[in-house]
């Protein structure tokens, strides 16, 4: 869900959702010059990371792992 969130004060644009908390959660699990992308985003992006490494992670606020696509630059 993206819009605008807040009081008549106090309005601001936001994004909300588990699409969202689960980026959050992959930036976070990266470390330095790695770029995590769901298996999900990969394939409606039509992105082929064919030589990249795949993992299974579990991320706090979801009980089912993530198929995670690990990318190097």
């Amino acid at each position: 869900m993206a819009g605008f969130v807040g009081t008549t004060n106090n309005l601001f644009y936001d994004v909300l959702g588990a699409s969202v908390n689960i980026a959050a959660r992959l930036c976070a699990k990266a470390g330095q010059d790695e770029i995590f992308i769901t298996q999900i985003a990969a394939d409606a992006a039509n992105i082929d990371f064919s030589d990249a490494e795949m993992l299974h992670i579990t991320v706090k606020g979801f009980a089912e792992e993530i198929q995670v696509i690990k990318f190097l630059p």
